[in-house]
């Protein structure tokens, strides 16, 4: 399984862990959407151009919770925003 692979299902375990000052500083909220937008921007290339079968068991059991973690905030957000 290629590293970055690897990196971008811990930057966004780490995303989903760490409050946003602990992890980017009193900038953290504008840094953490950056860095989410380019690790899923990067994750959605893979996938439309995987042409050699690269998307296997083990590599979608890696990402999946990461993943479901991320849209489940994204999910919380909206919903407080509505509120």
């Amino acid at each position: 399984m290629p590293i970055y692979v690897k990196q971008a299902a811990h930057l966004l375990q780490m995303c989903h862990q760490s409050s946003t000052e602990e992890f980017f500083g009193t900038e953290g909220q504008a840094q953490q959407l950056t860095l989410l937008q380019w690790v899923m921007q990067s994750l959605l290339q893979v996938f439309t151009h995987d042409r050699q079968r690269f998307v296997k068991q083990e590599t979608f059991d890696l990402l999946m919770q990461p993943l479901v973690d991320q849209v489940k905030i994204l999910i919380q957000q909206l919903i407080l925003s509505d509120s």
